[in-house]
């Protein structure tokens, strides 16, 4: 059975953060990149989101056959300002999200696109230039989202704080969701959502117009006992679920 959605239901996007959080061996991290892009896909994600930091560059040239093989479900998450930057745009990955500095966590924050607009618009537009796609991690304020579209960005990803990981989803936060996604579409912008809980992540698919979801924690948690390729089955067909009820 082949659960992949292409838009046309739920999209789910697996996180996979700093590979040097696996290993420092670059024989080790190449094939555990591998095998997750593999399983992962066959499982029905539609993407997988790498999360690259400057202490990954070495690891760029081992990986270009990799990107080149799993090119239309890989994306990467980069801060605007990293060195990073320059050495992966060889590859031509289709996809990158910006991403604001690591949390004490070590995963991506949120990018104050406000604050920093001209450093988001001048990396947008240099993506542009050579057909990259880009979205832009934000907090899911209407000044974000209207920065965002102002600097060239044509999807955000709203990050749901760590603090939002509730058993069961409140009323206050699907209208917060709905807030975001009506003012997404004023901007112009295809909406993401991330997030690392089962119940945000299903709550987020229920809401018809928002496109893609991201998770890593719910899924390698639950991969530890089921396996990779159950896991994945499983958080997509909750999505799907989710994306049904709110229809």
């Amino acid at each position: 059975m082949n659960i992949h959605s292409y838009h046309q239901m739920i999209n789910l996007g697996i996180n996979m953060h700093s590979m040097l959080n696996w290993s420092r061996r670059t024989d080790d991290c190449v094939w555990m990149f591998r095998k997750i892009c593999q399983t992962a896909t066959e499982a029905g994600a539609d993407s997988i989101n790498v999360y690259l930091q400057a202490k990954d560059a070495f690891l760029l040239d081992s990986l270009t056959q990799h990107v080149q093989e799993y090119g239309h479900f890989l994306q990467f998450s980069i801060e605007p300002q990293s060195i990073i930057l320059d050495k992966i745009l060889p590859l031509k990955p289709a996809h990158i999200c910006l991403v604001g500095q690591q949390d004490e966590r070590g995963n991506p924050n949120v990018v104050d696109v406000c604050r920093h607009f001209d450093i988001v618009q001048s990396c947008i537009a240099q993506l542009k230039a050579i057909g990259i796609a880009t979205t832009v991690m934000i907090d899911g304020s209407a000044r974000q989202m209207q920065a965002s579209a102002k600097a060239g960005a044509s999807c955000v990803r709203i990050h749901l704080a760590p603090v939002e990981r509730l058993a069961d989803v409140d009323e206050g936060l699907l209208q917060q969701l709905q807030e975001m996604q009506r003012e997404s579409i004023l901007c112009g912008l295809l909406m993401h959502v991330h997030a690392e809980s089962e119940s945000l992540i299903n709550a987020a698919a229920a809401i018809p117009g928002i496109e893609a979801v991201y998770t890593g924690d719910p899924v390698f948690r639950r991969a530890v006992f089921d396996g990779l390729h159950q896991s994945v089955r499983h958080i997509k067909a909750g999505l799907i679920r989710s994306r049904l009820k709110g229809c």
